[in-house]
């Protein structure tokens, strides 16, 4: 059910082009990626705090990944990133 409640989440997200609002506004505010992972390593560690890790990724996968192709990052860093910090919340 949880997990369900998360795809609903991530298809409305989606849907409301959030992901291209996120893009926008670290255009706008962000002009390293080294400063956006250090966000973003913050970020994760408190969505972690509040999602279980599998509803954490459905919902922030999608929305990171367009962000990540911006700043050209690779996607395997980004794993790592995100199973860093995810990885205690198990």
């Amino acid at each position: 059910m949880i997990i369900g409640v998360a795809v609903g989440l991530t298809n409305y997200l989606v849907t409301a082009q959030v992901p291209g609002m996120l893009i926008d506004w670290v255009q706008a505010n962000i002009h390293s990626k080294y400063v956006f992972l250090l966000l973003l390593n913050i970020v994760l560690l408190v969505k972690g705090s509040f999602m279980d890790v599998f509803s954490a990724i459905i919902v922030m996968v999608p929305l990171i990944t367009p962000i990540r192709r911006e700043l050209r990052i690779d996607p395997v860093q980004l794993g790592v990133i995100f199973l860093a910090n995810w990885s205690w919340a198990t």
